[in-house]
């Protein structure tokens, strides 16, 4: 039985030793939890405000302390990390506590594995990040100037370009972030910048990674900024999910031949462009087509007058919402009428028509993509309890079959009944996309 247990553990510990960092990190976490409770409330009682700044030295002595726990974002320092997390967020809402955290907070923001964490400590490092920019302008401005770099100049000089990409996806996350923990339209006069990065990086469009951070920031714009802001984004958005809708619609009528090949070569190159044979079924360009139908499965989720623009768009992806209804909308300089039948979801080129051309039609990308699901995977029947709240809620696929059930639902009828809190809806979501797996 002890050789049993001893194996278990690693090599060099014994159990007693195991069972002892269990028992002290056990300890730690209800000590800390304690102080997270009542020291904001006790310091601000004992300490009138004309002796406000004998809490500094008090306070360092305990944050020098909190500190190691925070930049440890280990799986069995993760209660510890929570409850020290709550503890500064605590804290950081009274301004005369400013210096005792605010530079190691900024840096634990820019290390690597800042969103190690699980949603509820996110919500803690929401109210600290926001605490850290709101007092003071020139930390914002630092924030957003090197969230806002291209990547490393030295990665970019010698051609690193798997490093730059990483680089330029880490920062945007950031930047997300940053505007995420931030009240409705408090960066607005931020947004030519942001639209500019966001731009420069759609220019590479040959890195799924940074692609998939850009649409985890349009999903951040949407719920942190007000329809009026983001009217000239809107053409931005719409171009790069009808180029993943294509990419999906492509993939989907491979043949069992080609797909073998593409298994073949899919660890070969992370960064290739999918129309080629290569590797669009990687985990990455999986990611990012969860990504956008994330994106997707927010614009139709959301009330439209919390997205009036996208209902000018709506068409082009989900098709036709009313039967008898028929409009035509200048594309390209021609007028094209949408189609009464809602099943058929295609507009028709009337100048085609008029010219005595065969007519051009396009179809809508969602009942589009669902038919080749179909097709190639089956029929599927989506739950009817799937009213109202966000269908993709999760954070991985391993294929596309695993997004059929959110094409069928959205294509035999994506208006939703909306939620009262679709707002909290979203938000949730989207916390546990912005967190990271804690190993």
């Amino acid at each position: 039985m002890a050789s049993d247990s001893m194996s278990s553990t690693a090599p060099g510990i014994s159990v007693d030793e195991t069972s002892t960092e269990e028992h002290e990190s056990e300890y730690t976490s209800h000590a800390l939890a304690l102080l997270a409770e009542v020291t904001a409330g006790l310091l601000d009682v004992v300490y009138p405000s004309e002796d406000k700044d004998k809490v500094t030295s008090l306070l360092n002595n305990i944050l020098s302390r909190v500190f190691p726990y925070l930049r440890n974002h280990s799986l069995l320092n993760m209660s510890c990390f929570q409850s020290s997390s709550k503890l500064l967020a605590s804290i950081s809402s009274y301004q005369y506590t400013r210096r005792t955290w605010r530079r190691d907070v900024y840096d634990i923001l820019l290390s690597a594995d800042f969103f190690k964490m699980d949603t509820q400590s996110l919500q803690f490092w929401k109210i600290l990040t926001d605490n850290l920019v709101t007092h003071e302008k020139a930390m914002l401005k630092d924030l957003l100037a090197k969230f806002m770099l291209a990547g490393n100049a030295a990665m970019q000089l010698f051609g690193n370009k798997d490093l730059e990409f990483v680089q330029r996806a880490h920062n945007l996350k950031k930047l997300s972030f940053l505007i995420y923990c931030g009240d409705l339209d408090y960066y607005k006069n931020y947004m030519p910048d942001i639209q500019e990065r966001l731009a420069e990086n759609l220019r590479l469009n040959q890195s799924p990674a940074v692609l998939t951070q850009v649409f985890l920031c349009f999903r951040v714009l949407l719920l942190r900024m007000s329809p009026s802001a983001l009217t000239s984004l809107w053409p931005t958005i719409v171009t790069e999910l009808v180029n993943v809708m294509v990419y999906m619609e492509d993939e989907l009528v491979l043949s069992d031949e080609d797909e073998i090949q593409l298994s073949r070569v899919s660890e070969l190159d992370s960064f290739s462009h999918p129309t080629d044979v290569n590797v669009h079924q990687s985990a990455s360009w999986l990611t990012l087509y969860l990504a956008a139908c994330k994106l997707l499965d927010l614009v139709t989720f959301l009330p439209a007058h919390l997205v009036p623009d996208f209902q000018h768009y709506v068409w082009m992806f989900c098709g036709v919402d009313d039967t008898n209804l028929e409009s035509s909308r200048p594309i390209n300089g021609h007028h094209q009428t949408r189609p009464a039948n809602k099943k058929e979801s295609t507009v028709i080129d009337e100048a085609s028509t008029a010219n005595g051309e065969t007519p051009i039609k396009f179809s809508a990308h969602v009942p589009n993509i669902c038919q080749r699901m179909s097709f190639k995977f089956g029929n599927h029947r989506f739950p009817a309890n799937q009213n109202a709240a966000l269908l993709l809620q999760q954070q991985t696929i391993s294929s596309l079959r695993d997004l059929q059930p959110f094409f069928s639902r959205i294509s035999a009828n994506h208006r939703r009944a909306q939620l009262c809190d679709h707002l909290k809806e979203a938000n949730s979501v989207l916390d546990n996309d912005i967190i990271e797996p804690v190993l």
